[in-house]
């Protein structure tokens, strides 16, 4: 009987799913069950075997994908609840959601005391794409507040 080449068993399966948990070559081979010696001389090996780093590659761009995703919607809502503070005149809901957004972009240490914004702490959201539709919907937020203060 051939096998296929490109199909991944599911002990190198196992490997691959215990390896993006603890990003340890060797302890994600021994919680797969291999033996241990051979997790020892070989672990570090598979890594760069083409059809276990493709998979591993295409792992981690799908949880990539959702943390942009998660961070994207739950932006919105900041700025929806922040939209909506303002229309209502919610003082105190419009700084809370200011404050979420300044943790979120790093500008509050461990101990909530205020820092200075860091270029590396503000790498939001990897991809253009979320990040222009955020933008987009800040601009229409912001135009739907200044219609509501007109109006008002």
């Amino acid at each position: 009987m051939s096998r296929n080449n490109d199909k991944l068993s599911l002990r190198q399966e196992n490997f691959i799913q215990n390896y993006l948990v603890s990003g340890n070559a060797m302890k994600a081979a021994l919680e797969a069950s291999y033996a241990k010696n051979t997790a020892i001389t070989k672990s570090a090996l598979w890594l760069d075997k083409d059809k276990i780093r493709a998979r591993i590659d295409r792992l981690k761009a799908k949880t990539a994908e959702k943390v942009i995703l998660t961070k994207a919607i739950w932006l919105s809502k900041v700025l929806d609840t922040e939209a909506r503070a303002k229309i209502n005149g919610d003082l105190s809901a419009e700084q809370r959601s200011q404050d979420m957004q300044a943790k979120f972009l790093g500008t509050y240490s461990e101990d909530n005391a205020q820092k200075q914004p860091q270029t590396a702490n503000i790498a939001i959201i990897e991809s253009e794409a979320a990040l222009d539709a955020l933008e987009l919907k800040l601009i229409q937020k912001q135009k739907a507040l200044g219609n509501a203060i007109c109006e008002g």
